[in-house]
C-alpha cells in the first residue's frame, strides 16, 4: 500500500468542495459573500490538515524502514552454541542457513519484509593482545571507547586483557567477559580475555562460558573467522631445566580443543628483519675461533643471539620450520641450540634414542634450510658427571659429526651442565675423549664444552684449558635473578685469561629457571656480553608454564606469536634482539667493569669457601661452596647440598638443619625448601627430590646465602622421614 492509499485526506477534500455549492443555493442571496469566506476558511484549513498528516507519515514511515549496519552481514545466533566454534555468521540452530547478503558501506538497503530483531552476539577481534596504542585505535574504531575508558590499562601489553577480571567490574554496557582463549585460537577454558559487543558478528560461546549480555552498543565491525590452533602437546610434564638445577615437575599443558574445526584464516607476517633477503649463514659462512671471539668467513667479529630449545621430549613441536622461520624474521636470532636431555626420560634415561636422533637431524636441516647456526646440546643435567654416559656420548656425537661434517653452521656443545662437585679435571678428561671423535669427521666445526657448577666455572677451566685442538669454547651459563656481578667476574677472568667464552644458556629470571625475572640485571648482562663479544642463547623456546619460557602455557602456536601470547622473557627477548633496550653510557659500562673486577668489594679480601660433610647411618650428606664474593656489608656464598643414599631403603622426606657461627640470611635458594633462624638454616626438599631411591643421589639442591661475618659450619644435623 503507498503512501496516498493509506491517507484518506485527499478523498475528504474532493467531497467538501462538491458539496457547499449545493448548499449555496438554498442561502439567501444578502448571506453569499458571508458564506463564500467561511468557505475558503475550511478549505484552507482542510488543506493545512493534510499537509501536516502526509508530513508526520513520511517521518513515521522513515523511522520504521530498517536500516543496514554498512559492513555488517545480516544473520540470527543461537543463544546457546556448546559444540560448535563459527566459521562466519552464526544461524539458528533449528534452521538451515540462509545466505547472506553483504552490504556495501555506501549502499542502504530495505528489507521487502519484516526482519525479526538479530539475536545479541558477540565479535572477537583479531587485533586482541596487540600493541598498546594499537589496540586503543582500533577498539575507538569499533565505537566502545567506554569500555575502554574504564579498563584498567597498564603500559604492560600483557596486563591489557589479564587484568580485566569479572564482569562485575565492569558496569558500563557493552562489555563481556567470559571463558575464551585469545583471538585466533580454539576455545579452551581456562583463559580470560575480553570480547566486544557487535550486534549481527559470528555468536561464540563455549561450554561452561559465563556470558552476560550487555545492551547493545552500535558498531561496524567484520565478521571475524578464528585461526585454527596447532593442538600438538608434551606428553609429560617435565621437570624445570634452569642452569643451577631443576624445578618440580609441572602439570602437563592443556591439549584439549573444541570438537569443531574452525576455518583457517591467514596470519599477517610482520616485516622481516633480515636484509635483502640475506640469511645469516648466507653472509657470514662458517664461523671459526680467533682468540677469544668468533669471527665469520671474512675474519670480521661476529656473535650468535639466539634461541635454545627446551628438552627434545617433552616439547618437540617447536623444532619445525615454521617456528625457527618465526625466530630469525619476527625476532631476530641468528640462531637455535637443540636441547636433547641424556636423563629424565631423555636420551640415555628410556627416551627413544631415534626418534631423539631424528628430531636432531631435522632441527639441523630446518635451520640450514633458513640459513641459521644451530648447536647440538648433549644436554646432561641430573646425570651431574659426563663421564656417566661417556660411551653413548661418543656414539652419537661421531654419527652427528659424520652427517653433519659438510654443513657450516653446526655447533656441537658435549656436555651442558657439569654439576654436582664434579671437578673441572673429570670435565677435561671426559671432553680430551670426545673431542677427537667429532675432529676426525669434522675438522672445523665449533666445539663447545660445559663448565662446573652447572657451566659457570670458567674462571677455573681458563688456568687449564683444553689443549691441542681449534675451534673449541667453553660454556657459561647465567640466570640474571640469581647470578650478577660475581658470575660476569668469573667471565672476565676467564676471557683475559684468553679463554673463549660461550654463554650458551642464559635466563633473565632467577636460576630455579622460575621467579621473577630481572631485566635490569639482564639489560646489564647484554651490555657486558655485547662488550666482550660473546655470544649467547636464551633458555627456552616452550609454552611450560614457568617464567623462563619465551610462550605462555596456553598459546598453542608454532608462529605469529603476537606479545600477549609471550611471557615477560620472551617480550623482553624480542626488544633486545630488536635493539630496542636502553643504551649504556660510558660511565654505565665502566661502573659495570669496574663491579666485575674480582671481590665486587675494594680491598675486602673474598671469603674462603666452606664444606662439611657428615655420615648419618649410610647416607652421606656433604654441604659444599662453589662461589664466594664481596656486597656491601656482606659476605655471599655460593652453596651446594649432595645427599647420598648408601642404604637398602628407599628415603621419603628429608631435613638438612645446618648451624653456622653466625646469623645468615637467604633469598635466593632452588630445588628445595628454606628457613633459617638466627644461626640455624633448615632446607628441605621439593616435590620431585622428596624421595631418595636406595643407592642413589640426589645434588641439584643449591642456595646463596649473606652473613656479615666470615662462616664456619658449626654442625649438619641429616632427618629422614
Amino acid at each position: 500500500m503507498s503512501k496516498k492509499d493509506k491517507d484518506p485526506g485527499s478523498k475528504k477534500q474532493e467531497s467538501s468542495v462538491t458539496a457547499e455549492p449545493k448548499a449555496a443555493e438554498q442561502t439567501p442571496a444578502a448571506n453569499k459573500s458571508n458564506k463564500a469566506l467561511i468557505i475558503a476558511l475550511i478549505i484552507m484549513s482542510v488543506i493545512a490538515i493534510v499537509l501536516g498528516i502526509l508530513l508526520w507519515k513520511s517521518q513515521s514511515d522513515k523511522n520504521n524502514t530498517p536500516e543496514t549496519t554498512p559492513g555488517v552481514t545480516t544473520a540470527t545466533t543461537p543463544t546457546e552454541a556448546p559444540d560448535a566454534t563459527p566459521t562466519g555468521d552464526a544461524v539458528s540452530p533449528t534452521e538451515p542457513a540462509a545466505p547472506t547478503t553483504e552490504v556495501s558501506p555506501t549502499q542502504e538497503v530495505t528489507p521487502t519484509e519484516e526482519v525479526t530483531p538479530t539475536p545479541k552476539s558477540f565479535y572477537m577481534p583479531d587485533y586482541i593482545g596487540q600493541d598498546y596504542l594499537i589496540a586503543m585505535e582500533k577498539l575507538q574504531n569499533f565505537d566502545v571507547s567506554l569500555q575502554i575508558s574504564c579498563m584498567k590499562y597498564t603500559s604492560d601489553y600483557d596486563e591489557l586483557f589479564e587484568m580485566a577480571g569479572p564482569i562485575e567490574d565492569f558496569p558500563v554496557e557493552g562489555q563481556v567477559v567470559a571463558q575464551l582463549p585469545k583471538a585466533g585460537e580454539h576455545v579452551s577454558e581456562g583463559s580470560t580475555i575480553l570480547l566486544i559487543y557487535s550486534p549481527g558478528a559470528a555468536a561464540i560461546t563455549p561450554t561452561g562460558a559465563a556470558v552476560s549480555t550487555p545492551t547493545p552498543v552500535p558498531t561496524t565491525a567484520p565478521t571475524s573467522t578464528p585461526t585454527v590452533a596447532p593442538t600438538a602437546a608434551p606428553t609429560a610434564a617435565p621437570t624445570a631445566q634452569p642452569t643451577t638445577a631443576p624445578t618440580s615437575a609441572p602439570t602437563a599443558a592443556p591439549t584439549a580443543a573444541p570438537t569443531a574445526e574452525p576455518t583457517k584464516a591467514p596470519t599477517a607476517t610482520p616485516t622481516p628483519k633480515q636484509v635483502s633477503g640475506k640469511t645469516p649463514v648466507g653472509v657470514h659462512g662458517r664461523l671459526s675461533v680467533k682468540g677469544t671471539k668468533i669471527v665469520d668467513q671474512n675474519g670480521k667479529e661476529y656473535q650468535l643471539k639466539g634461541v635454545s630449545t627446551h628438552g627434545l621430549q617433552w616439547f618437540p613441536q617447536f623444532v619445525c620450520k615454521e617456528t625457527f622461520q618465526c625466530i630469525r624474521d619476527e625476532w631476530g636470532a641468528n640462531a637455535v641450540r637443540l636441547a636433547m636431555y641424556t636423563d629424565e626420560g631423555g636420551y640415555c634415561a628410556g627416551g627413544d634414542k631415534a626418534a631423539l636422533k631424528k628430531l636432531v637431524k631435522d632441527g639441523v636441516k630446518y635451520a640450514t634450510d633458513l640459513g641459521l647456526y644451530v648447536i647440538i646440546d648433549w644436554h646432561i643435567l641430573h646425570d651431574y658427571d659426563p663421564n656417566q654416559n661417556k660411551d653413548e656420548a661418543i656414539k652419537f656425537f661421531d654419527e652427528m659429526s659424520k652427517e653433519f661434517a659438510s654443513y657450516n653452521n653446526v655447533f656441537y656443545e658435549i656436555c651442558n651442565e657439569p654439576n654436582g662437585g664434579i671437578s673441572w679435571s673429570s670435565v677435561k678428561s671426559y671432553a680430551e675423549e670426545v673431542i677427537p671423535v667429532i675432529r676426525k669427521n669434522d675438522p672445523k666445526g665449533i666445539i663447545i664444552v660445559g663448565t662446573p657448577t652447572w657451566s659457570q666455572d670458567v674462571d677455573i677451566a681458563a688456568k687449564d684449558p683444553i689443549k691441542g685442538y681449534d675451534n673449541i669454547m667453553y660454556a657459561l651459563h647465567f640466570y640474571a635473578g640469581t647470578h650478577k656481578d660475581n658470575i660476569r667476574s668469573k667471565m672476565k677472568t676467564a676471557i683475559e685469561a684468553g679463554l673463549p667464552v660461550f654463554v650458551s644458556e642464559y635466563g633473565i629470571c632467577d636460576a630455579s629457571g622460575n621467579g621473577a625475572c630481572n631485566e635490569t640485571e639482564a639489560n646489564k648482562w647484554v651490555a657486558f656480553m655485547d662488550n666482550y663479544g660473546v655470544s649467547y642463547m636464551i633458555w627456552n623456546l616452550a609454552n611450560k608454564n614457568e617464567s623462563s619460557s619465551l610462550i605462555k602455557q596456553n598459546c598453542k602456536k608454532l608462529s605469529g606469536f603476537t606479545e600477549a601470547d609471550l611471557n615477560q622473557e620472551g617480550r623482553w627477548l624480542v626488544k633486545m634482539l630488536g635493539g630496542e633496550l636502553p643504551k649504556m653510557t660510558e660511565e654505565d659500562l665502566k661502573k659495570l667493569e669496574d663491579d666485575a673486577g674480582g671481590s665486587g668489594g675494594g680491598d675486602v679480601a673474598v671469603p674462603d669457601g666452606i664444606e662439611k660433610t657428615v655420615k648419618s647411618g649410610d647416607v652421606m650428606v656433604t654441604l659444599y661452596t662453589s662461589n664466594t664474593w664481596n656486597e656491601t656489608n656482606f659476605k655471599c656464598y655460593q652453596l651446594g647440598l649432595t645427599i647420598e643414599n648408601a642404604s637398602s631403603k628407599a628415603i621419603n622426606g628429608w631435613s638438612v638443619v645446618v648451624t653456622f657461627n653466625s646469623e645468615v640470611k637467604s633469598d635466593n635458594f632452588w630445588c628445595c625448601g628454606f628457613a633459617t633462624k638466627g644461626k640455624t638454616m633448615t632446607l628441605t626438599p621439593a616435590d620431585f627430590n622428596k624421595t631418595i631411591a636406595a643407592g642413589a643421589q640426589t645434588s641439584d639442591i643449591g642456595l646463596i646465602i649473606q652473613s656479615k661475618s666470615l662462616l664456619k659450619i658449626e654442625s649438619i644435623e641429616f632427618k629422614s622421614n
